[in-house]
């Protein structure tokens, strides 16, 4: 099976553009992350839209642990929400967290993946992709991806250190994905379908 992956969906528009670059729909599972209640529902809308592909929306968090998480909605649109402290940017209400569940995605997607399959990631998750990348570092599970689209967010936190040690987690990362040919892009565009598939 081939995986498209996408952590921090919000309103669907990285999912329009991957299934407008025409990967074949039975050869692709689609599997959406998004806990904002508001946004699930428009995905669940967004995915009747196409229904010749298989989409899954699990209305979680994903992080480096199961559980419960708290996350911190950005009050304006929502974009910007987030489960770190220190983020100065957007309208980020600290004061009022909302808890919910959360998924460990290094050990999700050891479960998930099998041999032969295909995982492309796309992650877009406000600070959160330096607690997911490091655990998967740590679990020796980065392995299991074959492309992702990453966009960083060390430059919207206040806290000089915590910045530091997120470019850090960053510059492993890259050393990493170099060391184990994983096909990596910064920012949301397209993907690139392999020819195999």
């Amino acid at each position: 099976m081939n995986y498209y992956i996408d952590l921090g969906t919000w309103i669907g528009n990285s999912l329009i553009n991957f299934m407008n670059q025409g990967p074949d729909p039975d050869r692709w599972q689609i599997i959406c992350f998004e806990p904002q209640e508001q946004y699930y529902k428009e995905l669940w809308t967004l995915s009747a839209q196409y229904p010749k592909y298989r989409i899954s929306i699990l209305p979680c968090v994903t992080i480096d642990r199961n559980g419960v998480a708290d996350f911190y909605v950005d009050a304006c649109g929502g974009e910007g929400s987030t489960t770190l402290l220190n983020k100065f940017t957007n309208f980020v209400d600290y004061k009022t967290p909302l808890s919910l569940p959360c998924i460990d995605f290094s050990a999700w997607l050891k479960q998930l993946k099998r041999p032969g399959d295909y995982v492309a990631i796309r992650m877009n998750i406000e600070g959160g992709e330096y607690i997911i990348l490091d655990k998967m570092m740590t679990d020796d599970t980065l392995k299991l991806i074959d492309q992702i689209r990453i966009d960083w967010h060390d430059q919207k936190f206040s806290d000089i250190n915590q910045a530091v040690g997120y470019r850090k987690i960053a510059k492993r990362f890259y050393e990493e994905v170099k060391r184990l040919d994983i096909t990596c892009f910064e920012n949301d565009g397209l993907f690139i379908m392999p020819e195999r598939l």
